[in-house]
């Protein structure tokens, strides 16, 4: 997937270069870049976010619904706190509450989904899923243990590797710990990470990965489900839309950068490369749409590696990855 994938410089510069067959529903791209600004604003906490995003992907859940069957999961959670006084001791519990069988949780451990490691099937990213099912993954789990822990206190925040995602937990007294929330909610060293994921010392110099996300970054990954939930459902200009709003809002991400390139490349096989054998078959018009999207191409996936990103690392930070797992 190298360099057939772009990446937009300004929203009205991307509407203007894409083909007229994009800029058919220039309302549902305004629309999307409008609601996902919106999450940035929101009142309230990273639940209330949450269940935000899954609506907007979902327009027919129902919002109180869930709210009310994630309290449900909360409070027992609450009720086994009381002996908790220490931040350590409340992700004891925590841990207990999730990974190990008992009344609290009808006897159902958050499990590791292996048929969906990479939380690639769109349905399995829905706050209910998880909740219903009891099953997650590197996107998944770390993401619930996050919204739990802050529910009692804690200060939990997400962090970014290669094809994976982990906790920063900071403790009463500012110490930051690593912890794992596909393996128990285990504290985890950074060495492990270097060991198990590959990824270069620029890309942690930039903050691209192992830094702890401010709630700003955090809100950016979190709403990444929803053009990557717009790509698998062949909406790359829906993509592309929210893509641009999660950028502005945390430029260092680099698979956002990644991820609206790949949308740019889903424009150029749908619009160019699956209509025409050469760019001498096309209108001079869209000669300079195809040419400027291969630019924009180029140039987003160039942000991504300025990052630390590359691709050899995201495959062999996959493969080692799974292979732990199993």
């Amino acid at each position: 997937m190298k360099k057939l994938i772009l990446i937009l410089l300004a929203a009205s510069f991307v509407l203007w270069a894409l083909p007229s067959s994009a800029q058919a529903d220039d309302a549902g791209y305004n629309k999307v870049k409008a609601d996902t600004e919106a999450l940035f604003h929101m009142q309230g906490d990273f639940v209330d976010l949450k269940i935000a995003i899954d609506k907007l992907v979902d327009p027919t859940i129902d919002e109180q619904a869930l709210h009310k069957q994630f309290n449900d999961f909360l409070s027992p959670l609450i009720s086994m706190m009381q002996a908790a006084t220490t931040d350590h001791e409340r992700l004891k519990v925590l841990r207990h509450f999730l990974y190990d069988s008992g009344q609290w949780n009808q006897y159902r451990i958050l499990r590791y989904d292996f048929s969906d490691p990479f939380a690639k099937v769109g349905s399995h990213r829905f706050l209910a899923y998880t909740l219903n099912e009891r099953l997650g993954n590197c996107v998944t789990m770390p993401s619930l243990m996050m919204l739990l822990g802050k529910k009692i206190g804690l200060k939990l925040t997400l962090s970014i590797l290669p094809k994976h995602t982990f906790i920063k937990f900071t403790d009463e007294q500012n110490r930051t710990w690593n912890i794992e929330a596909t393996s128990g909610g285990g504290y985890t060293r950074d060495s492990h990470y270097r060991e198990q994921f590959q990824f270069s010392e620029k890309a942690v110099e930039s903050g691209a990965y192992m830094s702890a996300l401010t709630d700003e970054q955090t809100t950016a990954l979190m709403a990444q489900f929803i053009p990557e939930w717009f790509m698998q459902h062949n909406k790359p200009e829906e993509a592309i839309s929210a893509y641009s709003v999660i950028l502005k809002h945390f430029p260092n991400d680099a698979l956002a950068w990644i991820g609206r390139g790949s949308s740019f490349a889903m424009v150029l096989r749908r619009d160019f490369y699956r209509k025409f054998k050469s760019l001498d078959e096309m209108s001079p018009e869209l000669q300079q749409a195809a040419l400027q999207l291969s630019e924009l191409n180029k140039h987003d996936f160039d942000r991504a590696e300025a990052l630390g990103w590359t691709e050899q690392d995201d495959l062999k930070s996959a493969i080692q990855a799974t292979a732990q797992k199993q």
